[in-house]
């Protein structure tokens, strides 16, 4: 567990979460699909990736 909180109904997290989805050049490589999200590898730069990683464990399958 996180010792960060926030409220995931919240206006601001429900906007900054939908920009860090649509905005991010990032992914997860293929075939990693059975890995645990922090462990999984990603095709783009580090901030990108940190973004991708936050806001499929925050709210799920990032597409």
């Amino acid at each position: 567990n996180s010792p960060f909180q926030y409220d995931k109904t919240s206006q601001g997290w429900k906007a900054l979460s939908r920009i860090a989805a649509l905005c991010n050049r990032a992914e997860f490589k293929t075939g990693m699909e059975n890995t645990p999200i922090l462990k999984r590898e990603v095709n783009g730069d580090a901030s990108e990736a940190a973004l991708l990683k936050c806001v499929e464990l925050a709210v799920g399958d990032v597409k």
